[in-house]
C-alpha cells in the first residue's frame, strides 16, 4: 500500500514581547536542491518548492507562518534564528505549533536550558516521519 502524502505543512512561530525579532526558517529539499525560506527569500505557494512565510514581524509579541503544499518534496527542516537577540532563547516564550495535514499537530515550546542564537525544531522526511531535534545550537542545521 502507497503511504499518503500530507496534503499541506504549516508551522506557526509565537513569541513574547522580548526579543523583538524571532524568524523562523525552512529548508525544502525537492529533486533541483535545497531551497531556504525564511524574511529574506519569502517564496510563493504557486512555484517550486511551494512553500512560503507569511510575514517577517520584528515588534515583539509575534507570530510568523510558513505553509508547504505537500507534493513533491524530499524533506523539511524548520529552525528559529533569535535575530534581535535582546534576550537568550529560553526566555522568550517561544513556541511552534506545526500542522501535519490531517495528522495531530506537533506543539513545542523553546528549550529552557542550553544556548544558541538558533532553535533547530524539526525534520519532516517523505515517509511523513517526523524527527524532534529541539535543541538550541550556535548556528542553523547542519544540513543545510
Amino acid at each position: 500500500m502507497a503511504l499518503m502524502r500530507l496534503s499541506a505543512v504549516e508551522a506557526k512561530l509565537t513569541w513574547g514581547a522580548v526579543p523583538t525579532d524571532l524568524d523562523l526558517h525552512a529548508w525544502v529539499a525537492d529533486s533541483s536542491g535545497k531551497h531556504h525560506i525564511y524574511y529574506g527569500q519569502m517564496g510563493s505557494l504557486d512555484a517550486p518548492p511551494y512553500a512560503q512565510l507569511d510575514r517577517d514581524d520584528r515588534g515583539g509579541n509575534g507570530n510568523e507562518s510558513i505553509k508547504i503544499k505537500g507534493e513533491g518534496w524530499e524533506s523539511i527542516t524548520i529552525a528559529v534564528e533569535n535575530f534581535s537577540k535582546e534576550v537568550p532563547f529560553s526566555r522568550s516564550r517561544a513556541a511552534i505549533r506545526i500542522r501535519l495535514g490531517a495528522k495531530s499537530d506537533v506543539v513545542m515550546r523553546v528549550p529552557e536550558s542550553g544556548v544558541g542564537e538558533w532553535w533547530h525544531a524539526v525534520t519532516i522526511n517523505n515517509r511523513d516521519e517526523v524527527e524532534v531535534l529541539h535543541r538550541l545550537s550556535d548556528g542553523p542545521p547542519a544540513e543545510m
